[in-house]
């Protein structure tokens, strides 16, 4: 009933949509990201390719994810209309997140 619900997720407020790509190595893996947003409903989508090296060589795998944007005080709203006190953070402990991701920290008020 006290515990703690923290999340984190894609917020308004970026001056330019998404695009770009990106990737990440390891001695028998790599990542290929592609990101890219649509502006006007605010969905940003991943396109992402791993390559694992296994007993019979490399295997592909493809993962499409699509994240929407929130508004903060919407999200904030909503928490305490359900009855939870909520603040937001810009990191975990030392961690920090890109400027447009929040997390949201809430807890279930007393009596809710």
């Amino acid at each position: 009933p006290r515990g703690l619900f923290i999340f984190d997720l894609l917020v308004e407020g970026r001056d330019a949509p998404m695009d770009y790509r990106t990737w990440m190595t390891g001695p028998d893996w790599a990542v290929l990201v592609e990101v890219s947003e649509n502006w006007r409903c605010g969905i940003v989508t991943r396109n992402i390719l791993i390559f694992r090296k296994g007993s019979r060589g490399y295997q592909r795998t493809r993962e499409r994810h699509r994240a929407r944007r929130f508004s903060r005080a919407g999200v904030l709203e909503e928490l305490r209309a359900a009855g939870f006190s909520a603040r937001t953070a810009r990191g975990y402990g030392h961690d920090s997140l890109p400027p447009d991701r929040l997390i949201f920290i809430a807890r279930r008020k007393p009596g809710n």
